[in-house]
């Protein structure tokens, strides 16, 4: 299955789907490279954009008996981040609190989370997550999209002199 799965993302990498699909179909369903193969196949879907193709893939992904948690944790980004682009916020924001991998890692994944509460018309949660980004841990992540959601955040509830010192702030980190 190891040299079948490397083989095939060799193959596809490269051009030859064909090659590709003959050795992805010899790994054995229910191991761990098959469900790293369902989850190569589903960004491929991704990049060919066929999103409405590559989300029951990732589900099945999920839904399957596979143990490695950063497969699952990289698969549940993936698909969270599509359902958001589909406007299916609730969902997403589950999948991204389902995310297991250390909370110091997860920086995207906040800001992201964050979003989507902003898109619920979830304020106080989009600016609680936010303030996560104060904390000394994630100083040095680079993360301008913070600014914005806050600005927006403070514009939508009427406090526009929070919203334009908040371009302060932007200006004295970057």
């Amino acid at each position: 299955d190891f040299i079948n799965y490397y083989q095939g993302v060799y193959d596809w990498d490269h051009g030859f789907l064909a090659w590709g699909d003959d050795h992805f179909t010899t790994i054995k369903p229910g191991t761990y490279y098959y469900y790293k193969y369902l989850n190569r196949k589903a960004l491929l879907k991704i990049y060919q954009n066929r999103v409405d193709e590559a989300v029951p893939i990732l589900k099945e992904v999920l839904s399957g008996s596979c143990n490695d948690e950063d497969l699952k944790d990289e698969v549940r980004k993936t698909l969270a981040r599509l359902l958001y682009e589909q406007g299916r916020f609730k969902e997403s924001d589950l999948l991204y609190r389902e995310i297991e991998e250390n909370i110091l890692y997860q920086s995207q994944n906040l800001m992201e989370r964050a979003w989507a509460h902003y898109r619920l018309g979830n304020p106080e949660k989009a600016m609680g997550l936010l303030y996560a980004f104060e904390a000394p841990s994630f100083r040095n992540y680079l993360t301008p999209e913070y600014y914005m959601l806050k600005s927006f955040i403070y514009k939508d509830v009427c406090h526009y002199q929070s919203a334009l010192s908040v371009v302060d702030e932007f200006r004295g980190r970057y």
